[in-house]
């Protein structure tokens, strides 16, 4: 039987540093947002709430927030 950990032909993640993209968010002018106890961030084009890996990807690939799904974060 094989271990379950090993992964064949999948390359290994790499250690996401979560304190590197928040810094890289708010030096983008991302907004950190507390929303029924989740941390997000607001996209200072459109206002919009994301999940802070969606906004790292947004800011990396210097995404459009048109071309993104509208309030993907409830805002309520």
């Amino acid at each position: 039987m094989s271990d379950p950990e090993v992964r064949r032909g999948e390359p290994e993640a790499e250690p996401i540093d979560k304190e590197a993209e928040q810094h890289e968010l708010e030096s983008a002018g991302w907004e950190q947002v507390e929303r029924q106890g989740k941390i997000v961030w607001r996209n200072p084009e459109s206002g919009h709430l994301y999940p802070q890996g969606v906004a790292v990807a947004l800011v990396r690939e210097g995404g459009n927030a048109e071309e993104v799904p509208k309030n993907p974060e409830s805002e309520a």
